[in-house]
């Protein structure tokens, strides 16, 4: 089977799958889920695709991402490509279910339930040691997805964030707001005064708490930055926010010793 996978989410999955030989077509952003980058087409990005690679490279499935790629999707399809989307993760068990989607798609049935069971083994671990807190036992934690000094967004309840941050044993600020991402206010921000901030950041920002706060000095006015609780997770292949892939087990077992750290039980 050849393979073009347009997002991360994918080439993680198929990769842990054993189907990296059969990728044909990737994104730059999928390299840092590949043992072997070198040896794969750039066929676009998130939001273009540069057809006359795709055509040459004739994959038997096309792999996307809703939302962002819907358009992608749609133009892929009407042209008689075979193509999957994959879904929008409002939850864990959104990704845990991808997983199974790929699985059936590419022939790796076996290997994806496997996979699954580890990463619901892991997960429901962490599940047993948090379910039980309370709201008022969990720390509020703002979440702010720093995609360049002027340009933030955050999470509300409908986001695959917003369930990691409360299996790591915190909710996050706007819990009950039903939107995936949106543009915070940061008025609002300090006036809800969260006790952790947590800052989502590429590393080439090179973003310390005290730079994201010169860059949002709304935030000085809060109690997370005056008691020193900012915390800044570079993206990275085990522990980036913004990638609801199966590494997002990572990240939430990260966040769960990070909010313990930094907000040890009352």
């Amino acid at each position: 089977m050849r393979i073009v996978s347009l997002t991360p989410v994918a080439t993680e999955t198929l990769v842990l799958l054993g189907l990296e030989d059969e990728l044909v077509g990737i994104t730059p952003y999928c390299r840092l889920y590949l043992e072997r980058p070198g040896d794969k087409t750039i066929v676009g990005t998130c939001l273009t695709v540069r057809m006359d690679k795709l055509e040459k490279l004739r994959p038997d499935l096309v792999i996307t991402q809703e939302p962002v790629q819907n358009e992608i999707t749609m133009k892929l399809a009407g042209k008689g490509y075979n193509v999957y989307k994959v879904r929008a993760h409002t939850s864990i068990p959104d990704i845990i279910a991808t997983v199974i989607d790929i699985g059936v798609l590419t022939g790796r049935y076996v290997e994806a339930k496997n996979l699954v069971a580890e990463l619901t083994g892991r997960y429901y671990r962490l599940l047993e040691e948090t379910m039980g807190l309370s709201l008022s036992e969990r720390p509020r934690v703002y979440v702010d997805h720093f995609w360049s000094y002027d340009n933030s967004t955050t999470v509300g309840g409908l986001s695959y964030v917003d369930d990691g941050v409360w299996s790591a044993g915190g909710v996050t600020l706007y819990h009950e707001v039903p939107k995936g991402f949106f543009e915070p206010d940061y008025e609002d921000v300090v006036k809800r005064d969260p006790d952790i901030i947590i800052v989502s950041v590429e590393p080439y920002y090179k973003l310390t708490p005290e730079k994201y706060a010169e860059k949002r000095p709304q935030v000085k006015r809060s109690r997370a930055y005056k008691e020193g609780r900012i915390l800044v997770v570079e993206e990275g292949r085990k522990v980036n926010l913004n990638h609801p892939g199966p590494s997002f087990i990572d990240t939430i077992e990260y966040l769960h010793d990070e909010l313990k750290r930094l907000y040890p039980p009352r």
